[in-house]
C-alpha cells in the first residue's frame, strides 16, 4: 500500500493526470470531511476541497516526508483552504459577543463517540467563530497561538471562542437534542 502511494506521489510530481486522479480518489472523502467541519455550505466545502487539491498538486514538491506524514501535511492544506473560504463569507464579522457566563465548559470526550458525519450534523448550527476555533483546537490540534495567527485574532480571543464553543455544546447537549439533530 505504501509503495502504491509512493508511485502515485511520484506520478503527481510528474504532473501525471492519472496519478493525480488516483490521489484525489484516495483522499477526497477524508479531505471533504475536514472542509465540512469549517464550511457549512456543501458547495463551498467542495470548493475548499478542490482548492486544497490544487494546492497539493502544485506544492507537492515542497512536501518532506522526513518532517511529517503526508496526511498531516494535506490536512493543514485543507484546513487553510476551508478557512480561506470561510473568510470569504465574512468570517471576521461572525464572532459573536456573548455576555460572560459563569458556566464550566463541557468535556470533549463525549464527542469522540460520534463518527465524523454525526459530529458534523451536531455542530452545524454552532456559530462559525466558535466552530472554527473548536475545530482547529480540538479536532486539528492547533495551539491558541497558531489559531490566532491563522485567523488574525489574539490568543485570548481564541481561548474565549473555545470556551464559548464548549458552553454552546453544553447548552445544546441533551438526548433529545442529539436525537433530533442526528435524525434531521
Amino acid at each position: 500500500m505504501q509503495n502504491d502511494l509512493e508511485e502515485i506521489l511520484a506520478g503527481c510530481l510528474q504532473k501525471d493526470r492519472k496519478a493525480q486522479h488516483l490521489l484525489f480518489n484516495r483522499f477526497a472523502r477524508w479531505g471533504l470531511t475536514i472542509c465540512r467541519r469549517y464550511v457549512n455550505i456543501e458547495e463551498k466545502a467542495q470548493e475548499a476541497l478542490q482548492d486544497g487539491f490544487l494546492r497539493i498538486f502544485t506544492k507537492l514538491d515542497t512536501f518532506d516526508p522526513q518532517r511529517g506524514e503526508l496526511k498531516a501535511w494535506m490536512s493543514r492544506i485543507f484546513v487553510n483552504c476551508a478557512l480561506t473560504t470561510t473568510k470569504k463569507e465574512a468570517f471576521n464579522n461572525s464572532f459573536s459577543a456573548l455576555a460572560d457566563l459563569n458556566v464550566e465548559p463541557v468535556s470533549e470526550e463525549v464527542f469522540y463517540s460520534f463518527d465524523g458525519e454525526e459530529l458534523l450534523k451536531f455542530l452545524k448550527p454552532m456559530p462559525v467563530g466558535y466552530k472554527t476555533v473548536f475545530n482547529m483546537y480540538i479536532m486539528d490540534g492547533y495551539s491558541h497561538k497558531e489559531i490566532g495567527q491563522h485567523l488574525n485574532i489574539s490568543e485570548i480571543t481564541s481561548r474565549s471562542q473555545l470556551r464559548k464553543a464548549k458552553i454552546w455544546i453544553k447548552d445544546n447537549v441533551s438526548l433529545d437534542a442529539l436525537k433530533s439533530r442526528l435524525e434531521s
